[in-house]
């Protein structure tokens, strides 16, 4: 019975969630977002919302391209080449 029961639940659950999903998709609610607690209404635009998201991945590209920086800077090295060859003769 328990087994029956957390069965209905998980599907229910899922049904729940994917149905979020694709109104968040096919009619662009913000169904899910509300469900978070990220909006106080799933069928109004929230601009602030939307601004965390672009700052979150400004930040994130931003991040990723200073790492790419070091890495060239580690890459072109002129000592990390002499290293390479060196370890090569070993």
């Amino acid at each position: 019975m328990e087994l029956v029961i957390f069965v209905l639940l998980f599907a229910g659950i899922s049904t729940v969630c994917g149905l979020g999903y694709w109104l968040d998709h096919k009619f662009n609610t913000q169904v899910m977002g509300w469900m978070n607690m990220e909006v106080s209404s799933p069928f109004k635009s929230d601009v602030g919302l939307q601004s965390k998201r672009e700052k979150r991945k400004n930040n994130e590209y931003q991040e990723l391209r200073e790492r790419i920086e070091i890495l060239e800077k580690i890459v072109t090295d002129p000592r990390w080449e002499l290293y390479q060859k060196i370890k090569n003769l070993s």
